[in-house]
């Protein structure tokens, strides 16, 4: 379902402050909005809901050796996501 709305955004910390003025419902991540419902500026009203499980796409450019930079980082990321997947089991 797609709202018919007067504002869009695509970043959590732009919408923040228009969810504090009480201008409508969002899905943000604890690390956004954490604060404002620990304050008591905005509510959880679908404590029993979740959000489907996503995933990360590590794509780079096909044939030759990737930078030493680009394997570090599929190695942390391969590595931290990982870590992330055990906690949950």
């Amino acid at each position: 379902m797609r709202p018919a709305s007067p504002l869009r955004v695509n970043n959590g910390e732009a919408l923040l402050p228009a969810l504090i003025a009480g201008l409508g419902i969002a899905d943000l991540p604890e690390f956004i909005v954490g604060d404002a419902i620990a304050s008591g500026e905005v509510e959880v009203i679908l404590k029993d809901w979740k959000q489907t499980e996503g995933s990360v796409h590590l794509v780079t450019p096909p044939g030759g050796p990737r930078p030493a930079r680009v394997e570090v980082l599929a190695d942390f990321l391969a590595k931290h996501f990982a870590k992330g997947k055990k906690r949950k089991q």
